[in-house]
This record gives C-alpha cells, structure tokens and sequence, in this order.
C-alpha cells in the first residue's frame, strides 16, 4: 500500500499542473507560432519581424508563398515588420502596443500584401 504524505501530493499536483503552464522549461506549454502569408504578387527577398522580446528572421518568401511557423516568447496582433523587394525596403512601424492584449497559445498568419500605392499591409489571421 502506497502511503501519501504531504510532500507526494504536493509533488503529484505540480506535475499534474505543470503541462498547462507557459513556461520554456516545458515545451508545449503556451507557445505562440506566427508564420509570415505573401499574398503580393512579388517574391519577398527578406522578411524581418522585431516582436516585443525577440526578432525573427523569415528569410525569403515566394510570391503567394508561405513562411513556416517560428515559436515567439510574445506577440500582438501586429510587429514592426520589414519587407525587402527588389531591393527596396517595406517597413510596417507600430506606434506601441496600448491597450492591445498578448496572443495566446496557438498558430497565427501574419498575411503581406504591397497596395497598389506601394504599402506594405498587415492581415492578421488565427489559424
């Protein structure tokens, strides 16, 4: 017969918690993944995202292509954005983050698109 003593319930609690936690010691626990949509019909020779906590790197990015998902320690619905076409640089700058909430665990699109003006525009998607 197995007895409980404080300690083991404590330390079968903390385990049975741990898994939901958002925390880099458990991976799978509260990860945000943002992956980069080129919906322009130019290829992206570069795409660059600074988040709050970290900057990611896309790479290039095919006319109508997608970007694979990259883990982020935080994200909003918006970045600071570069876009790198033709040799010219696209930028979307936030002002700041006020009164927007931090994403939660799950997969997320940054979708591009250059208007017609030659702006780089923001689509956000929760995927």
């Amino acid at each position: 017969m197995i007895r409980w003593s404080p300690f083991r319930s404590f330390t079968l609690a903390l385990l049975l918690a741990i898994p939901g936690c958002d925390s880099p010691l458990w991976p799978g626990g509260g990860d945000v993944r943002i992956r980069i949509a080129n919906l322009s019909s130019f290829p992206f020779e570069r795409v660059d995202v600074v988040f709050p906590e970290n900057e990611v790197s896309y790479g290039a990015i095919p006319s109508h292509g997608l970007s694979d998902y990259r883990d982020v320690s935080t994200a909003y619905r918006y970045a600071y954005i570069e876009v790198q076409i033709a040799g010219e640089e696209l930028v979307i700058q936030p002002i700041d983050y006020v009164g927007e909430n931090k994403l939660g665990a799950g997969k997320y699109t940054y979708a591009l698109n250059v208007s017609v003006e030659g702006h780089l525009t923001l689509l956000f998607q929760e995927d």
